[in-house]
């Protein structure tokens, strides 16, 4: 279980994650549980994702997609006309860090560098740079971007650092929805997103 904002209407909601790997979204974490059903979320499920980013989603969790799902994601009359045409990348808006600002979100692992010039450049940092950004032991860093899902707007793009102490392999999280408790640091010239826990969905 998760606590996080909707996406649409900016409410407190929780993410309740079955072993199984479907997730519901409750407005309450505890009985009656009430789902959190948005009226402006839409998208498959009310979960908020439509068009491209739904169908990209359910595609990398196996998901078969059919005539049906594809309705969904674009409405009927827009279904067939969206399956003939190469997908518009979405705009995407580069997150910057602010120094201590925290930040849950559910997105897509986009890219996931085995060797980065972020981590090149952290890795040469001294015992106080490293302690400023939160860096000291935490074992080997790993570098991902994650991309959210805004509604009427840009997509946002977390470049972020995941130590190892995060207890993740970030590359088998690639293409997947992930729930992702970060936060921004910043000393110096040095702005990074610092993974604290992200996990599946």
């Amino acid at each position: 279980m998760f606590k996080t904002n909707c996406w649409y209407c900016s409410q407190p909601m929780f993410v309740l994650q079955c072993t199984c790997g479907s997730a519901v979204l409750l407005d309450i974490n505890t009985p009656p549980w009430d789902k959190h059903e948005c009226g402006s979320g839409g998208g498959i499920g009310n979960s908020g994702l439509s068009g491209w980013n739904a169908i990209d989603v359910l595609a990398n969790a196996g998901v078969t997609i059919t005539t049906e799902i594809m309705d969904k994601a674009f409405g009927k009359a827009n279904a067939a006309s969206q399956a003939n045409n190469k997908p518009t990348p979405p705009d995407i808006q580069k997150m910057a860090p602010k120094h201590a600002e925290h930040r849950t979100i559910m997105a897509v692992v986009r890219e996931t560098p085995k060797h980065s010039q972020s981590i090149k450049k952290l890795s040469k940092l001294g015992e106080l740079g490293a302690k400023m950004l939160g860096l000291n032991n935490v074992g080997k860093l790993q570098q991902a971007t994650l991309i959210t899902n805004t509604a009427g707007s840009a997509d946002e793009s977390y470049t972020c650092i995941v130590p190892e102490t995060a207890g993740e392999n970030i590359s088998a999280m690639k293409n997947k929805l992930v729930f992702a408790a970060i936060e921004g640091k910043v000393a110096g010239d040095t702005q990074i997103w610092l993974v604290h826990s992200i996990h599946l969905i």
